[in-house]
């Protein structure tokens, strides 16, 4: 389910990056358009970002169940697991969408993607974002040091493991560095000043924090984990080469282990080589 989560996140990333060349276009021109314009043109590239955003932190979340109550995550019904995640994305998304519609302002603008929200929607986005940020942050943080004791009891001890003990350190990283100081930076910006255009200015230096994070998970979890790899792959569905084999009959349900008893065996080597 995890892999499935990240999946998701990374389209939902894909999805976000739509509202650039909106922005391009508009700024190549010199046009600007109104608030409300804006919204609608903004509107598909905004949910991939409320999704990304909240998709995240229930990855961080996903991963600390796993490693901490493994016996209880292993009899999660998946389908139901994932679609209540995909209900509260929606929602939160959607409390975006109808409070940004019902305050827009009609002002003019240049249509960057943070700009289809103004007023109280504007307030609204910018500190849900940033607090989804912070707790994003907490929750992988909690989740490194739960790794590291499991880690430290052998709990947690294959190499295919450490990779993603790694990738977690990464994604934390990166988040700090992407989109928490994005949204910190628009929120300190909002708060000293209204000016559309110095918004629009510093939104543009700012959201290039952001870009570096959209492309974090294809490095970190595409190319560092070949456990990742097999499954965000069989998610968009391309043929897998690669055939998974359980290194230990001892039961997942009983001892936790169950993403540490794999091995990852290339099916086109002359020999059983490990990926």
């Amino acid at each position: 389910s995890c892999s499935k989560l990240i999946a998701l996140q990374a389209f939902t990333d894909m999805v976000t990056a739509f509202g650039h060349p909106i922005f391009f276009y508009l700024s190549w021109t010199e046009q600007l358009v109104s608030f409300r314009t804006c919204f609608w043109l903004q509107f598909i590239p905004c949910s991939g970002m409320n999704w990304s955003t909240a998709v995240v932190m229930f990855i961080g979340l996903d991963r600390l169940c796993c490693v901490r109550y493994p016996t209880w995550y292993a009899t999660l019904n998946k389908a139901r697991y994932l679609l209540s995640i995909c209900a509260c994305c929606f929602a939160y998304d959607a409390l975006n969408k109808i409070v940004g519609y019902f305050t827009i302002a009609e002002q003019m603008t240049v249509c960057v993607i943070a700009e289809a929200y103004s007023g109280l929607g504007r307030f609204v986005f910018v500190g849900s974002q940033v607090l989804l940020n912070i707790m994003v942050v907490i929750v992988y943080q909690k989740l490194r040091s739960e790794m590291m004791e499991a880690r430290r009891t052998s709990r947690l001890g294959n190499k295919e493991t450490n990779k993603v003990y790694k990738a977690v350190n990464t994604v934390m990283i990166c988040y700090i560095l992407g989109w928490l100081t994005t949204m910190v930076s628009l929120g300190v910006t909002m708060i000293i000043t209204l000016d559309v255009f110095l918004t629009v200015a510093v939104e543009a230096v700012v959201g290039v924090f952001a870009n570096i994070n959209l492309a974090c998970p294809l490095i970190v979890y595409y190319y560092r984990s070949s456990l990742y790899r097999k499954e965000i792959r069989k998610v968009f569905g391309f043929a897998d080469n690669a055939v998974y084999v359980h290194s230990s009959s001892q039961s997942a349900r009983g001892t936790g282990q169950h993403i540490n008893s794999i091995n990852v065996v290339s099916s086109d080597a002359s020999g059983a080589t490990k990926a």
